[in-house]
């Protein structure tokens, strides 16, 4: 028993272990779905559908990082917890994203020379700003789009916080709706153009995030049964990202616009005996989706070289055969960056910028959650 004068442990913040496993269903499919692109064995066809479909893994990593990511401010504001710190906060992002980018955008670009990095547009590679022009948005790492649009959703996301922070609960979600709607209006003008891959355009796909953090601060009624019933979840997900594969551009990002948080949903709240509780606690799943982002850092470019190399060409399918030396070959690379760099590059966030010591608000709980300290 703690006597009164004992210091207590600094409080961890809840966090939902199971997103990891999200996180590695949608490396995987990410890769699956850049097999068929890299290896041109999706241009059309029915693959080409089935192919068009695996794309839901980019929505569901920018939707986990609404969710993650918002979460806390959400619950700063609507509890009277703590505030978050946006200097920790800007920190904790940059020793995530940065240094692993770095070393991966590094390596490639002085073993494979990637197109535009050793210029003098050397800055706009390593300050994410190729996406701002049409001749270098998918230069350098090609999958890097996203990184530009996650530094800018991190940048964004405090002012929002401020902007929301005196609103209704109604009016924040009738304000997230209204952005979406703008999101959304700006993405059907910018499809096919460079604006597209920029947080304009794909600040809609964090919005379903941000929702779902809304929901575990201050739960609606209608949760409880929506979780209790995962596996519908997972079946109307699947069903809308098979027909997305068969509409236009446009349409099948509509589609998983839906589907992309019913994904995620399970893991929120999940039951262990459910199917998609069964998956999402398989541990190998866990662990993949721990060290997805270098996954998702090497697996393009690597995957390109075995296309040139001639070194995914085993068995009677090249694309089967092709996704398994990718996915083999990119884990190892994955796991390299995970131990090696990011998880020590990780630690030293709790090194620096020391918090004032307080007493901590009580967290709400009123969906039944697995806690364990915040990665």
């Amino acid at each position: 028993m703690t006597s009164p004068t004992s210091t207590a442990p600094a409080p961890v913040r809840p966090r939902f272990p199971l997103i990891d496993s999200c996180r590695g269903i949608a490396a995987i499919t990410v890769l699956l779905f850049h097999v068929g692109l890299v290896g041109s064995y999706a241009r059309n066809g029915e693959l080409r559908s089935w192919s068009d479909a695996l794309w839901i893994g980019v929505p569901v990593f920018f939707v986990i990082s609404g969710f993650l990511l918002y979460r806390p401010f959400a619950a700063a504001a609507r509890t009277g917890g703590r505030p978050v710190a946006v200097g920790r906060y800007g920190l904790g992002r940059f020793l995530r994203i940065v240094p692993a980018y770095w070393a991966a955008l590094t390596f490639f670009a002085l073993t494979t020379g990637l197109h535009g990095v050793l210029t003098a547009d050397w800055w706009k590679y390593y300050g994410f700003l190729q996406v701002y022009a049409d001749d270098t948005v998918l230069n350098g790492l090609a999958v890097a789009w996203t990184l530009c649009v996650e530094v800018t959703f991190y940048i964004a996301l405090p002012l929002y916080a401020v902007a929301s922070r005196r609103l209704s609960l109604r009016n924040e979600y009738l304000f997230l709706a209204a952005l979406a709607a703008l999101s959304f209006g700006f993405r059907a003008l910018t499809i096919h153009d460079h604006w597209g891959n920029t947080l304009p355009a794909s600040f809609v796909w964090f919005i379903p995030g941000m929702v779902l953090a809304l929901w575990t601060v201050e739960p609606p009624r209608f949760l409880a049964a929506l979780t209790a019933r995962s596996g519908l979840c997972w079946a109307l997900a699947l069903v809308l990202v098979v027909v997305a594969g068969h509409l236009t551009v446009l349409a099948s990002n509509a589609l998983m616009l839906i589907a992309a948080p019913l994904i995620v949903l399970p893991a929120l709240s999940p039951s262990a005996s459910s199917i998609p509780g069964r998956v999402l606690s398989f541990r190998p799943l866990l662990w993949f989706g721990s060290v997805s982002y270098g996954l998702y850092l090497y697996h393009v470019t690597l995957m390109a070289w075995l296309v040139d190399h001639h070194g995914a060409s085993l068995g009677p399918s090249p694309w089967l055969s092709l996704a398994l030396v990718s996915l083999v070959v990119t884990t190892i690379a994955a796991a390299a960056s995970w131990y090696l760099l990011e998880e020590p590059a990780l630690r030293l966030k709790n090194l620096s910028l020391p918090r004032r010591r307080r007493e901590p608000a009580p967290e709400p709980a009123p969906v039944a959650v697995p806690v364990s300290a915040e990665r």
